[in-house]
């Protein structure tokens, strides 16, 4: 390895002399400045080969030098090692011969004190388990004579109270059967004093004293109702309208849909009514007189002539007043027997139309 990194070392060498002796030659013939600068390159990293192999060479030789010394370390170590298991191993050899002496000596004595404790304890052991024998035979004794009186007092307690639940459980079930027989019989009585009323005979427009006359007797009443049991009858002015019986109260509903229907038909037959009484007194005399008898009726009085038109939403009444020259039309009678509908100027003759010829 020594003489590896001193070829190496004298290699680089001749390069780094050769690339800068190059290098200054080029540039005294005047080969120009990139050549020269291009070999001073070379040259300098031919130094840094020539450095880099002086490192390496000088570890080498301290490295082999470390080894060398770890080895010799290794080896007195165990040198060492050896030694001192020697040592232990006879003084562990010493140990064990001592230990037999003194056990053989510790073995004689022991036999000899073995044997006569053996012979006190067996006197002994024998005294014992017959006085054992005594207090455990009377213990067993005294126990079992307790417990049999335990035991015959708990059953006993134990039935007295069973029998106690036994007769309240009884008890308990006699009033409940009794409880319950009551309330058949309450049932039973109930039933029989709960009476059928039959509201079949029952109108619409009947009073308190004609519903009575037919069920008899409420069970309740108030100065609008009165309650049958779980049926009640309304009343509005003294007459029956609405009632919680079936029949009755399919009745009511009847009754309320004509009504609403009926009012209806008032009212259309009002609103028709008043625009016939309009063209009734817009009519002029004239027509009137030649219609007397075919569509109007007529008849005179103090204030004037009177006519009548009978109209498919009821009866109309007019009546020309001759002092005042006004037209008033009545419904269901003249004057404050009816109810006005119309009032105006009385026309007497039927506009004339003109006709122009050219």
């Amino acid at each position: 390895m020594d003489t590896f990194a001193e070829i190496m070392f004298f290699i680089s060498l001749l390069i780094a002399i050769y690339f800068i002796c190059r290098g200054i030659f080029k540039l005294v013939k005047g080969g120009g400045a990139k050549q020269s600068f291009k070999y001073g390159l070379i040259a300098l990293a031919a130094s840094f080969l020539f450095v880099i192999v002086g490192l390496i060479a000088n570890p080498v030789e301290n490295t082999a030098s470390h080894q060398d010394r770890i080895a010799k370390a290794q080896t007195s170590r165990t040198s060492k090692r050896h030694t001192s298991a020697k040592s232990a191993d006879n003084i562990a050899s010493k140990k064990q011969s001592s230990k037999s002496s003194s056990n053989k000596a510790n073995s004689k004595k022991s036999t000899s004190h073995k044997s006569s404790t053996k012979k006190v304890s067996s006197k002994k052991s024998a005294s014992h388990k017959t006085s054992t024998k005594k207090t455990s035979s009377k213990k067993t004794i005294s126990h079992k004579s307790s417990t049999k009186k335990t035991s015959s007092k708990k059953s006993a307690s134990h039935k007295s109270s069973t029998k106690k639940q036994t007769s309240k459980s009884s008890q308990a079930t006699k009033k409940t059967m009794a409880q319950k027989a009551s309330s058949k019989r309450e049932s039973k009585n109930k039933k029989a004093t709960k009476k059928h009323y039959n509201f079949s005979k029952i109108k619409l427009g009947m009073t308190k004293s004609q519903v009575i006359s037919i069920l008899g007797k409420p069970t309740d009443q108030n100065s609008s109702t009165l309650i049958y049991e779980s049926a009640d009858l309304d009343f509005d002015h003294n007459k029956l309208f609405d009632g919680s019986p079936r029949k009755i109260h399919k009745a009511a509903n009847k009754k309320a849909t004509a009504d609403a229907k009926k009012a209806s038909r008032k009212k259309a037959n009002a609103s028709q009514l008043k625009s016939f009484a309009k063209v009734f007194g817009q009519k002029d005399v004239e027509t009137l007189q030649k219609n007397v008898g075919i569509t109007y009726s007529s008849t005179e009085t103090s204030q004037g002539m009177a006519y009548g038109w009978k109209t498919n939403y009821g009866m109309l009444y007019r009546l020309d007043d001759s002092e005042t020259g006004l037209t008033h039309v009545y419904k269901g009678g003249l004057g404050d027997d009816g109810t006005e509908l119309y009032v105006g100027q009385t026309i007497k003759q039927k506009q004339r139309r003109s006709y122009y010829y050219y």
